[in-house]
């Protein structure tokens, strides 16, 4: 079957191909291709042959036969479908398929531009190129019957946008942009229609030999029966209705208006409107042929009523509109200003008139024609021979009639006339035609495409019968003259109010969507009809632009729609300003087909082995050696600057032709790649099978598993719920698992939310009931421990402890007294404030020590600062140096640190501070005192840290009195005062009128961290004890960066302990042979060695045994040095670097005490274990106590307690990293680990 149609479409083909053989087909291959006369000559010989359409190049000329020709069936579609624009005759169906293609192939989006005059073929000839896309495109079936909506779209536009006139039997009254979506296979998806330009005013109106919309007869005449009774149209005709019969052409021959509503009728169903839709749609229309029957009376000259009631029921009904609102909305107007409505009567002309408003049709038209004239001049004949200028490729410039100026003085702003029109609508004041023809000769009156009465000369008036109210453009399809009457008002373009507000109150879906509500409500000043035409063209030109375009340019060969005539004065009009001989001569000398380098290259690499499947180089070299390959010269193509340029489109068709065949051979290619990947894919899809059996495989046994746990479970599912609903009974069978899981998973999550400090308020939140009695149990013993470990952290660090003890001690004698207070809770105290150089560092510190030892030779420094010392009398400050002691107060002077002073503790009487946020205390004396001046003033900005400092030192803490007032005295026993003030714009000291020393000091805001501690002091002691201190969450951050910390230091002491391998050795070495000397060792010969030592001890295997004169830390020389200066200095005496060393004496006194006692010594390479009063063993009883990594035992002997991170000591027989001792009362100076001093 398919043979036999192939057969018949290339007999078909011969035969069009003999017969299509008058005249030339393109009219490039015209001889005489300058003379326009050979031009129409060569149209005429083709017309009267039925051969309608010629080539211009790639320019598709149509001329209008007038009469049915048989080139449009199925089978002229097939031959002409995916053939070359020049093998066969010209026809629109190769422009359609060439556009297709290229859309298709090179993925370019196509435009085909139809022009021409009324009558000439436009409308036929956009619905031949619709028809070959939907029978010549892809046909899937996932588009469904998009291709046939497409076509059945056209009987609908037809119906209700196009109309007859004088010269065209079916006019489209409005311009049309039809858009066809399609996929990258070709398959249409989708479409749209805009309207441009619709000739309204001819619904009102019709010229003698012209009717209005086809809609209004078909409607009329071949309407059903039921749905014309439902009209009120039933036994009318067209000659019944204003709107119908002023034409005079109710009937035309050759138009058949049955066949007409016959397919627009089937469109509809077609396109899926409902039967409700098109019912109401045939309602506005047929209300719109009753409400053109409507007459006016006037009653006065500015009011009017209607004539012909009787028709408001008829109207009311269509339009779903009220007869009152109809009433109101013809026969009065309603104005909005300032958001006040103000109602008023329209005149009969203005009732008459109101019912439809545009601006002039014939302007509008002709101006886009215009525009769209002006595209085909820049995409044609300049743009081409702009390009080739561009390009460097040789040419020879072609004149032509660049009708720009013409476009320019229609819309140019400011200066244009459509922007004239729509300032004269919006200026104040008295605005009228007239007004605007007077506008438009100023601006316009020396264009010399505008023309009026006003701007001639006498003689041109009587050839051109310019009227006072005309002007006239000069086009370029020639010169038109325009009335100025009614071009202001048809400009705004704008209904009454009352019809709109009418419109909107419609029970009709349609009308509602037509008019709707909120453009009542908007203020904005709708747009003028010029507005909206030159927006409207503007974003038309724009689509148009980014398209690839092709052209059809339509011809009518006579103006009487006769077949077979053919008027040449008709057709050179015609030929003339549609500019064909300048395109002629533009394609005659220039070239049929041009693509940029890099796109011809994609497209024909594979012709050529050199650039298949990929070129290395520049596409313009591609491109050069793929001509070379296939043998052209030079005369059938040229090398542009960035594209090929190919003279003859024979050229083009013989590099297709090389294409098609080798894309035979691509296929193959392809083919060969999908083999194997189908059989990769097999494969794939087989190992996936295998993979699946085995999987199902393993569920079956997993289920079979599952089945013997679901087995387990059920059981267990037993005893659990036998247990839970036993669990408040005393413990028994039934219970005991249950009991054993649910205490188990407590104290699991228990261990989870133990607090980690002693300050931590949180403990577990759900507890059984059996197990109330053991939480409160824990809760204490985890308190009590953590406070534990607080208390154990403090005392192995003395720094601290000290520190603390200072912090508490300053809480007791400040807090709530004195202002100041708040502001240093949150300053650690330091030992050292003297500036700028701290008091060991002084270069004068060998003179105060030489003074210190001479005057208190057994006493550390405890505290040293700058201080501001008062004269009593004239309170004039000198500064010192105040230097703490054991046991006297040293006043210095601050640049040779020389003696003012001493006061021994027991000649300091008290000290005074004030209430205030001074920094004023006083120091009272004895009478005694030797050199006695009296009592001492001080100022220093840090009284808090100084006075607490001298208080503990001097245990002068409960003679520590804070005052409003203090009272001193004078060398003779004068006595004097101290006043204190807050005073926020002066600060300072100064003797007042009353011979006191006035204190001047500014209030300081209290620190955030201080008030929430004491809104937390305050809560705890009302008894919520929910409430979270605030620094819970900053001392859980410190703890796990003080983690971090130890492990790090952890693994640096392993790295340390390996260097320190050798010095063990050595120690060994030695202690084997002090061993050997030594008579009583009790050694217990496990991984480490306890025992009773009351001799030197010596060492064994890998731990340290011996006799300990420096305690040395295990491997670690800094360790060392740091232990021997400790000694030193408790041989010595206080020093600068350990202020807070103990006395020697007392150190030698507590060295007594310790000969002949027993002595329980565990040395390992790390660690030290302190001395213990009685002999015993390591498993002596103990109790424990744990803190965040370590848990500490207390043995009955002395107090003494181990410490290891992460161990646990019940019974101390572990010792790990980290050893502190306390021996009785005696603390070595801070270190980073203490460890005691042991004299054997």
């Amino acid at each position: 079957m398919s043979s036999v149609v192939r057969r018949h479409g290339r007999h078909l083909r011969d035969i069009h191909s003999e017969a299509d053989n008058v005249g030339v087909q393109d009219f490039v291959l015209l001889e005489d291709f300058q003379s326009e006369d050979a031009f129409i000559e060569n149209l005429r010989v083709r017309f009267q042959k039925d051969l309608i359409y010629t080539y211009i190049s790639n320019v598709v000329v149509s001329v209008n036969p007038y009469h049915q020709l048989p080139i449009y069936t199925p089978d002229y579609i097939s031959i002409y479908q995916n053939v070359n624009l020049y093998e066969l005759p010209p026809h629109v169906f190769a422009l359609a398929d060439q556009a297709y293609r290229s859309m298709r192939d090179e993925l370019l989006d196509q435009c085909i531009l139809i022009s021409g005059e009324s009558g000439a073929g436009k409308t036929e000839a956009s619905k031949k190129i619709l028809q070959f896309l939907a029978q010549t495109s892809v046909n899937t079936g996932k588009a469904g019957n998009i291709r046939d909506r497409l076509l059945q779209s056209n009987p609908i536009l037809e119906a209700f946008g196009n109309a007859t006139t004088i010269r065209n039997d079916n006019s489209s009254r409005f311009g049309k942009y039809m858009e066809v979506q399609f996929d990258f296979k070709g398959e249409p998806l989708g479409g749209k229609i805009l309207n441009y330009l619709l000739e309204k005013c001819r619904v009102v109106y019709q010229m003698p030999g012209e009717r209005n919309f086809h809609v209004f007869y078909m409607l009329i005449n071949c309407g059903d029966a039921s749905l014309l009774r439902h009209l009120d149209l039933e036994g009318a005709t067209a000659q019944d209705f204003h709107y119908t019969q002023q034409g005079d052409a109710c009937n035309v021959n050759g138009v058949s208006d049955a066949d007409a509503y016959r397919e627009m009728a089937d469109a509809f169903k077609r396109l899926g409107f409902a039967a409700e839709e098109t019912k109401e749609l045939f309602s506005v229309v047929a209300a719109i042929l009753h409400i053109g029957q409507l007459q006016f009376d006037a009653i006065t000259n500015d009011e009017c009523v209607i004539a012909t009631p009787q028709l408001l029921p008829r109207i009311s009904k269509l339009l779903g509109v009220s007869q009152s609102a109809l009433n109101e909305c013809f026969t009065h107007k309603t104005v909005v200003a300032r958001g006040q409505s103000i109602q008023g009567y329209l005149s009969k002309e203005q009732a008459y008139y109101g019912r439809v408003l545009r601006m002039g049709a014939s302007f509008a038209f002709n101006s886009s024609n215009e525009k769209l004239q002006q595209l085909f001049i820049e995409l044609t004949l300049k743009s081409e021979q702009d390009e080739y200028r561009q390009e460097g490729i040789k040419w020879e410039t072609i004149e032509y009639f660049n009708n720009k100026i013409i476009c320019d003085m229609v819309e140019m702003k400011h200066k244009g006339i459509i922007a004239i029109l729509n300032e004269e609508c919006i200026r104040p004041g008295n605005v009228s035609d007239d007004t605007f023809l007077e506008r438009l000769n100023q601006s316009l009156g020396r264009h010399p495409h505008y023309l009026s009465h006003a701007t001639i000369t006498h003689q041109q008036r009587k050839s051109l019968a310019l009227g006072r109210r005309d002007f006239q453009i000069k086009h370029y399809a020639g010169d038109v003259n325009y009335s100025i009457d009614g071009f202001i008002d048809k400009n705004n373009d704008q209904l009454f109010r009352d019809l709109k507000e009418a419109m909107s109150q419609s029970s009709t879906h349609l009308l509602q969507d037509c008019f709707p509500h909120a453009e009542l409500e908007s203020r904005r000043r709708p747009p003028t009809a010029g507005s909206q035409f030159k927006t409207s063209l503007n974003a038309l030109i724009d689509i148009l632009m980014a398209k690839t375009p092709s052209y059809v340019r339509c011809i009518k060969p006579n103006h009487d729609k006769r077949a077979g005539v053919f008027n040449a004065d008709v057709v050179r009009h015609q030929v003339k300003y549609l500019g064909l001989m300048e395109n002629l001569r533009v394609r005659r000398a220039g070239f049929a087909y041009r693509r940029p380098f890099d796109l011809f290259l994609q497209r024909y690499k594979s012709l050529c082995p050199e650039t298949w499947p990929h070129y290395p180089g520049s596409a313009a070299e591609g491109v050069q050696r793929l001509m070379d390959h296939m043998g052209f010269t030079q005369d059938e193509y040229q090398m542009g600057k960035t594209k090929i340029f190919i003279r003859n489109p024979k050229t083009l068709f013989a590099i297709e032709r090389q294409f098609e065949e080798k894309r035979h051979w691509i296929a193959t290619r392809i083919q060969t790649r999908f083999r194997g990947y189908a059989k990769r894919k097999f494969f794939l899809e087989l190992k996936v099978a295998t993979i699946t059996l085995a999987k199902h495989w393993r569920r079956r046994a997993a289920q079979k598993k599952l089945g013997q746990l679901k087995l387990a479970y059920i059981t267990l599912r037993l005893c659990f719920i036998k247990g839970y609903n036993n669990r408040n009974k005393p413990r028994c069978n039934e219970n005991a698992q249950f009991l054993d899981f649910v205490r188990y998973r407590w104290l699991m999550e228990l261990r989870e939310s133990l607090p980690k400090t002693v300050l931590d308020p949180t403990w577990i939140k759900r507890t059984p009931p059996y197990l109330q009695e053991t939480s409160k149990l824990l809760h204490r013993m985890v308190k009590r421990q953590l406070c534990r470990r607080h208390r154990d952290a403090v005392t192995r660090n003395p720094a601290r402890h000290r520190a603390l003890v200072l912090k508490l001690l300053a809480n007791e004698m400040f807090n709530t007294k004195k202002l100041l207070y708040p502001m240093s809770v949150a300053e650690p105290f330091a030992t050292d404030r003297m500036q700028p150089s701290p008091f060991a560092q002084h270069p004068k510190h060998s003179t105060a020590a030489r003074i210190l030892q001479r005057h208190a030779p057994n006493d550390q420094v405890r505290y040293s600062i700058n201080v501001g010392k008062f004269d009593r009398r004239s309170f004039k400050t000198r500064e010192y140096v105040l230097v703490v002691t054991t046991s006297s107060v040293f006043i210095l002077y601050p640049e040779s640190l020389k003696l003012n002073v001493q006061l021994n503790f027991a000649h300091i009487l008290g000290i005074s501070v004030s209430n205030k946020y001074d920094g004023v205390f006083v120091l009272h004396t004895a009478p005694d005192t030797p050199h006695n001046k009296g009592d001492w003033i001080f100022h220093t900005p840090y009284v808090i840290e100084a006075v607490t400092q001298i208080a503990y030192v001097a245990n002068k803490a409960k003679d520590v009195k804070v005052q409003g007032m203090i009272a001193f005295e004078r060398r003779n026993h004068s006595r004097g005062e101290i006043v204190f003030a807050v005073d926020e714009t002066a600060s300072g000291f100064r003797r007042n009128k009353q011979r006191q020393l006035e204190v001047c000091a500014p209030a300081k805001p209290v620190p955030e961290h201080y008030r929430r501690f004491r809104a937390f002091v305050d809560a705890q002691s009302r008894g919520n004890s929910d409430v979270v201190p605030p620094s819970v969450e900053d001392a859980r951050k410190r703890h796990r960066k003080k983690e971090q910390q130890q492990q790090q230091s952890r693994t640096r002491g392993q790295h340390k302990d390996q260097q320190h391998q050798q010095w063990l050795h050595q120690q060994r070495e030695l202690s084997r042979v002090r061993l050997q000397s030594q008579p009583t060792v009790q050694v217990d010969m496990g991984s480490h060695v306890y025992g009773e030592i009351s001799e030197p001890v010596a060492a064994h295997d890998s731990h340290l045994y011996g006799e300990i004169q420096d305690p040395v830390g295990p491997g670690q020389r800094q360790r060392q040095q740091q232990q021997q200066q400790q000694t030193k200095r408790l041989s010595l005496g206080p020093s600068s670097s350990n202020p807070f060393g103990e006395p020697v004496g007392q150190f030698q006194q507590q060295q007594q005490q310790r000969q002949g006692a027993g002595l329980r010594l565990t040395f390992t390479p790390h660690h030290v274990y302190g001395e213990i009063a009685e002999p015993t063993t390591a498993s002596g009883t103990a109790a424990t106590s744990s803190s965040t990594d370590h848990i500490y035992g207390d043995a009955d002997f002395g107090g003494v307690q181990a410490a290891s991170p992460q161990s646990v000591y019940s019974q101390v027989d572990q010792p790990q990293q980290d050893v502190y001792d306390t021996v009785q009362a005696v603390v070595t100076p801070a270190q980073r680990n203490a460890y005691a001093v042991i004299c054997s």
